[in-house]
């Protein structure tokens, strides 16, 4: 009796077996990327580029349509900057905890407590929640009973929670997990790892997005087409979202996407908050912000790892508002700048780039060539330039943000589906921006 809810997939990908010469052409820069980097910085120039790229060829099993924008951030200079990762630490929580939560009447380490198990247990003997145009009915479900046991003896044996001095919360342990009750009986549920922060002020609401709602069925019942009614507009929602990156610390982040949302009570599907889910990413050096977590990698195209694969995940912030203001926070994989390495790197020229995207797409159909009656049919639909994190040599202590061009394509022969290939914008070399992405060919 649980909603949907919504659930990114990153594809974990196995290899193939290119020749050592044809894996320099795609995952390996010959070190053209740090002498690169060591070199004097160029002057500050516009870079030279199509705005788009129109373009068909077909190749053994492969046809490729280039129908491309090319996307580029408004910059002049391409700096390559090197990071550390950033221990979410107890400065980090007691910024938090200053900006939203302030002076809680209670405290408690977070647990199950009897009142949720008491909510569950209600729901549970009421059944299944089934939405009909709109009208709300239940029904048993298979284990019902067999759950309201288990539930009262839950019960039975759940205490009540034992609440403490706020000043006596121990902001370094980790992994952290503390309730907040404010005198207006909000609770700020709040957890902390080493490279995670996430603080909810619903409780046991359920976090839904309206691509996802759209689809139909996001709680039982609900029509395909839903769409979410907010009334906090979206330039407000940006700045509360960009407000709360100050308050908790978070440098060079930006807007990478935004779109409606809203909070179901667990249970009764009941919609409690409506309004956007707001997501930052890194915008060092002017770059472009894009969230490359939620991008899929590999596809019809597999390839061995790149020399350049990132060495952890990418950071990303994401906010959940409403009129009230933050509702929800999730900041993962946090890192900080420690210095430029060059101001204005000299990337590859843009004909250059295009041949090389061209090489990198039909090295990736090689799987394909012993497999019968295989076709690939791809469309490229664009080109973006932006910063990614790419490791420069076995250390994982630290690695450079620098431009790397995303190639986005749909496989015309997977209903649709949208891939990306990530290119190195120095050497043009192929990047891996998820770390352990590797690839297999499909079966």
């Amino acid at each position: 009796i649980v909603a949907s809810s919504i659930a990114i997939t990153l594809f974990t990908l196995g290899a193939c077996q290119p020749t050592p010469t044809e894996e320099a052409v795609v995952n390996k820069g010959d070190n053209v990327f740090q002498i690169a980097v060591a070199s004097t910085a160029k002057p500050e120039q516009a870079y030279s580029h199509t705005d788009t790229w129109s373009e068909q060829y077909s190749e053994g099993n492969l046809t490729c349509t280039f129908d491309a924008k090319v996307i580029m951030p408004d910059s002049t200079s391409f700096p390559i900057i090197k990071v550390t990762r950033r221990p979410v630490d107890k400065q980090i929580l007691a910024d938090f905890i200053s900006s939203y939560v302030g002076r809680a009447d209670r405290v408690y380490k977070t647990v199950r407590t009897v009142n949720d198990i008491q909510e569950e247990l209600a729901a549970v003997v009421k059944g299944e929640v089934v939405y009909n145009n709109g009208e709300l009915s239940y029904i048993p479900f298979e284990g019902q009973n067999e759950r309201i046991e288990a539930l009262q003896e839950e019960l039975k044996n759940t205490t009540d929670v034992v609440y403490i001095a706020q000043d006596n919360v121990d902001l370094s342990a980790r992994p952290f997990q503390y309730s907040y009750i404010k005198a207006d009986s909000t609770v700020w549920k709040i957890i902390a790892t080493e490279t995670l922060l996430e603080a909810t002020s619903f409780n046991t609401g359920i976090l839904q997005q309206e691509s996802w709602v759209m689809k139909g069925d996001a709680y039982p019942g609900e029509p395909a087409g839903t769409t979410i009614d907010v009334s906090l507009d979206q330039k407000t929602a940006e700045q509360f979202a960009v407000q709360a990156a100050q308050d908790i610390g978070a440098s060079n982040l930006a807007v990478a996407s935004i779109e409606k949302a809203r909070i179901i009570r667990r249970y009764t599907y009941e919609v409690i908050s409506a309004g956007w889910m707001v997501t930052l990413c890194r915008n060092d050096g002017g770059s472009l912000p894009i969230d490359v977590s939620r991008m899929s990698f590999g596809g019809a195209l597999q390839y061995e790892p790149s020399e350049f694969m990132a060495p952890w995940p990418p950071e990303t912030l994401s906010v959940y508002v409403d009129e009230k203001g933050v509702g929800w926070l999730n900041w993962k994989n946090p890192v900080t700048a420690k210095s430029v390495e060059n101001e204005n790197v000299q990337l590859m020229p843009f004909d250059q780039i295009k041949e090389k995207v061209k090489n990198i797409i039909k090295f990736g159909t090689k799987w394909s060539d012993n497999v019968e009656q295989t076709t690939i049919n791809i469309t490229v639909q664009s080109l973006t330039l932006t910063n990614t994190i790419m490791k420069v040599d076995d250390s994982s202590d630290y690695a450079v943000l620098a431009p790397t061009w995303l190639i986005k394509y749909v496989d015309q022969n997977a209903a649709g589906a949208i891939t990306i290939i990530a290119i190195n914008a120095i050497d043009g070399s192929r990047v891996d921006p998820i770390i352990s992405m590797m690839a297999v060919p499909p079966s």
